[in-house]
């Protein structure tokens, strides 16, 4: 965990185990919001992984999964 938050990359590497483990995907997108584009289809539609990589890069919007894009709160946040 502790190298997620000096480098959220490091989830590029991570198996499908450790990017479907909410706890370490939150971790690498509080460091580098774009990284959820590696997180498991289940976490890019959890709220509070969207939250967190698009208050550190709102450019996440993109790798986001299709059914959080329609939040309106996560509409909010992209405005």
């Amino acid at each position: 965990m502790v190298g997620l938050k000096i480098d959220g990359q490091i989830l590029y590497y991570a198996n499908k185990k450790m990017r479907n483990d909410k706890e370490v995907v939150l971790e690498a997108v509080k460091n580098k919001g774009i990284i959820v584009k590696y997180a498991s289809e289940k976490l890019k539609n959890d709220k509070d992984v969207a939250v967190a990589a698009l208050s550190q890069n709102k450019k996440s919007y993109e790798f986001l999964g299709t059914k959080i894009k329609e939040d309106e709160e996560i509409k909010k946040i992209i405005e």
